[in-house]
């Protein structure tokens, strides 16, 4: 299975020492890490999908026994879920053994780590060597360019319930198509449309509007 987190989008708390930054925890590389110092820290990467994910791994500085929790969310500011809780954890997370735990098969997009403290380690830094995250997924929304807001707006975003589209009456034609390319909703438009999304499955859609010169695509999340 892929490591859905290698060289993904990462966001820390805090400022990293020197050049200990976020991104270090995604690299690949368990000779580099993000550090930052005091607890509780966070850091939370973009998988740059819908994953199911099956398990996850975690490698600590200087083969450290951090104690954490991992959370999974459809958008970035959650809601978040609890998928591993090492808030007790006493063994360490070295390149070759890292702290692995498996997971019951949740769906997430994004990804949060909280180092809350340490086992035996007495310092105040959080230092982690590699965060990996696998599972099953696809990221062929990954790639696609936003609609152009002069021509189309899509909102709320991320939603639960409602998509409104506005478009010029150039575009006659919306379709929906979920991360596997499969088509969920049809509908014909003019100017201004808002469809109900709430059957849909959490997740990322695929926008396509259709005009008689052009064709415009774009995202939105379902929560």
């Amino acid at each position: 299975e892929l490591n859905w987190a290698l060289d993904q989008l990462i966001d820390g708390t805090s400022i990293p020492d020197g050049a200990n930054v976020a991104a270090k925890l995604v690299d690949g590389d368990t000779d580099t890490r993000w550090s930052v110092q005091d607890y509780p820290q966070s850091a939370t990467v973009d998988l740059g999908g819908f994953i199911k994910i099956t398990q996850t791994e975690v490698t600590c500085y200087e083969d450290r026994a951090y104690q954490f929790l991992i959370e999974g969310a459809p958008a970035e500011d959650g809601p978040y879920t609890p998928i591993v809780d090492r808030s007790n954890n006493n063994i360490p997370g070295t390149a070759t053994a890292p702290i692995i735990n498996a997971v019951d098969s949740i769906e997430a997009r994004f990804v949060r780590i909280t180092v809350t403290g340490a086992d035996t380690y007495t310092g105040a830094w959080v230092s982690l060597t590699e965060l990996r995250v696998f599972g099953e997924g696809e990221r062929t929304f990954a790639n696609v360019e936003d609609l152009v807001n002069e021509k189309v707006r899509l909102f709320p975003n991320p939603t639960s319930a409602s998509l409104n589209i506005e478009a010029s009456t150039a575009y006659h034609t919306v379709t929906i198509y979920d991360a596997f390319g499969k088509s969920v909703l049809q509908r014909a438009i003019q100017g201004s449309v808002s469809l109900d999304v709430s059957g849909l499955q959490s997740g990322v859609y695929i926008v396509q509007v259709e005009g008689a010169e052009q064709t415009q695509v774009g995202k939105f999340l379902k929560h």
